[in-house]
């Protein structure tokens, strides 16, 4: 790659200073350049890393390299002319400027094409267009385009410069869209970024070439300020007017996936088709499709026929558990987030689910998961994925360039993981996007299948997303709707072994509550008691928890008398159960405390835990006021002197 930029480098000097000379029709002057020259090579450099031009991808096409050369060209005469009407370099030739751009693509585009003709395929290059779209935005622009012209020319009288100036930026808007696949239809039905990302492509490239003509029309430094502020109008109007189209759009699609892969349920084979995407009930759109010989295996019905356009995850199953186990009659394999797709099935009959749609789609995502827990049998399988923050964070960064994927992952945060978790803004965000498009931290999306009653067998990463093999365990959680907000309640053992709520600055994702025991299972318990390699404590949780202030709402469950200022700390069921059963007895008989005998012994594993809270327990069984005033100024030496913190 290092070769290829140089060899670019060295054509586009080559063609700027070619230029220069037959400008000036001599070398003698060429010195006088030096300035436009580092303007013009530091604009190629910044469009060179924007667009990703020499980026090495895989199975890229000659016109695909082309398109990426094209767009960096476009970029570079932006750039360059916000350079020279920064620094005041609009003294420069503009027969130079132009034919140097000229010169050093059409050499580069030569290149390609002359090394890449035996792969070149251009048959298949149909740009197809919303009408729709095209409509609005050609009226959007020609609106924004007479203001521009209204505030340059200062009346919207035609004469020859203000028509030469509409017809170039109109030119300018046709390239950019076309360029940018502003009006491509398929686009539609993609994730929501990038959908968007073909739009703010076209905004850099009309913007860049808008600019450009300022400079080639020799407009002043104010009109071509008037000239960018327009361009930068449309650009917002553009970008709101499309993203409310996209939302209304998506809200009306049908909510099945076309999948046109068989699916087997209760009613025999049944497969999802394009004729069935609709609004038609979700329940119609199935068919019958052909039937497959009973005596072959149920095996090879997975990878030959149900799965046979996911091989990678027909693989992850087969390592995972023994699909010869299932009869392939009581599986069921669909692409769906609709819940009335498999409310229609008998339950407790099904003894293995697979749903190839994200789970992060699915709006009412718990009640899905119920029913799923409703429909399999005692210890039926489910898998399926889900988007996790940080898979999310690394597809942006493949897709989009370094800076733009980060602006992009930064917007999608607080739309999708901040709003969509306010009580002023969840309302709002579920109207908009019906809760489609959340993500979910890998806490959350695990901690909610335990909350539905399974057990995680298996995860890994495919294509992105994260895939789960879940076990139905046991019913789901139906008394606790799970809080995702900045206080949250803990359901802790009290004294009598009386169930309290206590309450918390939250510290961990949402949901994570759910996974003590799966964290025990994989990990253990490090020293201090706590799970080692716990990924459900945020990054800004470790913050909270050093400084003590995660506790502070705990003055509530205090004052309320649920809790005493020095005891053990309140435990969970699962917790609780790791103790030994005499230790359990005497825990009971006293009230848990804010601040517990630990901070005082500074235990290190579970069992100096367990010995620590006995020694307290005998101590303050004989007197209870002088055991927690010496635990007390105890503990108080060791947090504020020796850094006792909690993990």
């Amino acid at each position: 790659m290092l070769l290829k930029i140089i060899k670019n480098y060295l054509l586009y000097t080559f063609a700027f200073f070619l230029s220069v000379y037959f400008h000036l029709r001599s070398i003698e002057n060429i010195k006088g350049y030096g300035f436009y020259y580092a303007a013009f090579m530091i604009s190629w450099l910044i469009a060179v890393l924007l667009s990703r031009k020499f980026k090495e991808r895989k199975n890229y096409q000659l016109v695909n390299r082309l398109y990426t050369f094209t767009i960096s060209f476009f970029l570079m005469l932006g750039i360059l002319s916000f350079i020279i009407f920064r620094f005041d370099l609009t003294g420069v030739s503009r027969f130079v400027i132009l034919s140097s751009l000229i010169i050093s693509f059409s050499a580069e585009t030569y290149f390609l094409i002359r090394k890449n003709k035996i792969n070149a395929k251009f048959k298949n290059l149909i740009y197809n267009f919303s009408s729709r779209a095209f409509t609005f935005e050609v009226l959007l622009f020609g609106f924004v385009n007479l203001f521009i012209i209204y505030k340059i020319k200062g009346s919207l009288l035609f004469n020859s410069d203000s028509l030469l100036l509409f017809a170039s930026l109109y030119l300018s808007w046709y390239i950019g869209s076309f360029l940018g696949y502003q009006f491509h239809p398929a686009f539609r039905r993609k994730d929501y970024w990038a959908f968007k990302w073909q739009y703010i492509k076209s905004y850099l490239i009309i913007l860049a070439l808008s600019s450009f003509i300022g400079f080639m029309l020799r407009l002043d430094e104010n009109e071509v300020a008037f000239l960018v502020y327009g361009v930068i109008i449309y650009s917002s109007l553009s970008f709101v007017g499309t993203s409310l189209a996209y939302y209304i759009l998506k809200h009306r699609l049908l909510t099945l996936s076309v999948a046109n892969f068989p699916v087997k349920g209760v009613f025999g084979d049944i497969l999802l088709n394009e004729d069935s995407f609709d609004n038609t009930d979700n329940r119609n759109n199935f068919r019958s499709t052909r039937k497959m010989a009973n005596s072959e295996e149920p095996e090879s019905k997975f990878k030959n026929f149900s799965l046979q356009r996911y091989p990678e995850v027909y693989e992850f199953l087969d390592k995972s558990i023994d699909l010869r186990s299932f009869d392939y009659d009581s599986s069921l394999i669909i692409k769906s987030n609709n819940v009335s797709n498999i409310d229609y099935l008998p339950d407790g009959n099904i003894k293995f689910i697979l749903n190839l749609e994200t789970i992060n789609r699915i709006q009412n995502t718990n009640e899905f998961l119920a029913e799923v827990n409703k429909k399999l049998i005692a210890g039926g399988v489910y898998a399926g994925h889900f988007d996790t923050s940080y898979l999310r964070h690394q597809n942006f960064l493949k897709k989009y360039p370094y800076y733009f994927a980060q602006l992009f992952y930064f917007i999608d945060f607080i739309l999708n993981r901040v709003f969509s978790k306010l009580s002023f803004s969840k309302r709002i965000y579920f109207w908009l996007t019906s809760g489609t498009l959340r993500v979910f931290t890998l806490a959350e999306g695990l901690g909610r299948l335990c909350f539905g009653g399974f057990e995680v067998l298996n995860l890994k990463i495919i294509n992105g997303t994260m895939y789960f093999i879940v076990k139905k365990i046991k019913e789901p959680v139906r008394d606790v709707i799970p809080a995702g907000g900045l206080i949250f309640k803990m359901k802790r053992i009290g004294k009598g072994g009386k169930p309290i709520l206590v309450y918390k600055f939250r510290t961990m994702h949402a949901y994570s509550e759910y996974l003590q025991e799966f964290i025990y299972k994989k990990f253990d318990l490090q020293e201090g008691g706590k799970f080692k390699n716990d990924f459900r404590i945020a990054y800004w949780g470790s913050i909270l928890r050093k400084l003590w202030i995660d506790e502070l709402p705990m003055i509530y469950n205090l004052l309320k008398g649920d809790l005493k200022l020095i005891g053990p700390r309140p435990l969970s069921t699962h917790y609780f159960n790791l103790y030994d059963d005499d230790l359990k007895k005497e825990r009971l008989k006293c009230k848990p405390g804010l601040i517990p005998p630990f901070y005082a012994d500074n235990p290190k594993t579970l069992d100096e835990i367990m010995k620590s809270e006995q020694k307290y327990l005998i101590s303050y069984n004989k007197s209870y006021i002088a055991t927690d005033v010496k635990y007390f100024f105890q503990c108080f030496h060791n947090i504020l002197f020796n850094g006792a913190r909690s993990n």
